[in-house]
């Protein structure tokens, strides 16, 4: 999706007439994992057998039990959309750690999802994203850099500060950080679903450069995740 876009129009655009109640993960979820717990839930049978699934209960918490084995039974448990295997599952979150908690967090989100759609007799659309939300607000990390390639002076980075809360504020937004390291200033926001990001740092980078023209027009945006100094050169620089 282009940063032009706001993501709920794009979601209206994909969904055409279909109707849907819009949720969004508060956690980070880590790209390759989700893809990873797409491709194994999309393999799994169409119409889980609910008896036979939490008949297997004991294999979740048997330490002997393999990853894979794990995952997949987690994944089994979220598509059965019941109450008991939300309870299972939300057990098993409280004792685990590492990629298996984040695969399980995953797992309890889609059952919920399947859970609401059921109760409330309306469809379930579940945002997703490396840096999780807050609120039905995404987050996101966006890199700005000086337009000579020096540091920030102190005036450039105060005038910054000033515009950045301004502009979030009137577009119902929020600076959570933001940080200088020479010629780079990083920062993470968090933004509503129906509002178009470049937008909003489009006015940003307008409004400081109408004093002096010092900051780059291109300029960094994801919300996959973080970026070190390093990463951010590499990118900016072409990989060199």
């Amino acid at each position: 999706m282009e940063c032009t876009e706001n993501i709920y129009d794009k979601l209206r655009e994909i969904l055409g007439n279909f109707s849907a109640n819009v949720a969004v993960m508060q956690e980070e979820t880590d790209a390759d994992l989700l893809g990873e717990y797409l491709d194994v839930s999309g393999k799994l049978p169409a119409q889980p057998d609910l008896d036979l699934i939490l008949g297997k209960k004991k294999e979740l918490f048997n330490p002997r039990a393999s990853l894979i084995e794990k995952k997949k039974y987690l994944a089994q448990l979220a598509q059965t959309g019941s109450v008991q295997s939300y309870r299972i599952i939300e057990d098993y979150i409280l004792q685990s750690a590492g990629e298996i908690k984040s695969w399980a967090v995953i797992a309890l989100h889609e059952n919920r999802m399947l859970l609401e759609s059921e109760l409330l007799e309306e469809n379930q659309v579940l945002i997703s994203t490396g840096l999780g939300a807050k609120g039905s607000k995404i987050r996101y990390f966006t890199v700005l850099q000086s337009k000579s390639g020096n540091d920030f002076t102190a005036t450039e980075k105060r005038l910054i500060r000033t515009e950045l809360a301004f502009n979030l504020k009137i577009h119902e937004s929020e600076c959570e950080s933001i940080r200088f390291n020479r010629e780079l200033c990083r920062i993470i926001s968090v933004i509503p679903l129906h509002i178009a990001v470049q937008a909003i740092f489009d006015e940003i980078i307008e409004a400081c450069n109408g004093y002096n023209q010092f900051i780059d027009g291109e300029y960094l945006i994801t919300n996959v995740k973080l970026l070190s100094g390093k990463q951010i050169r590499k990118i900016t620089q072409g990989g060199k």
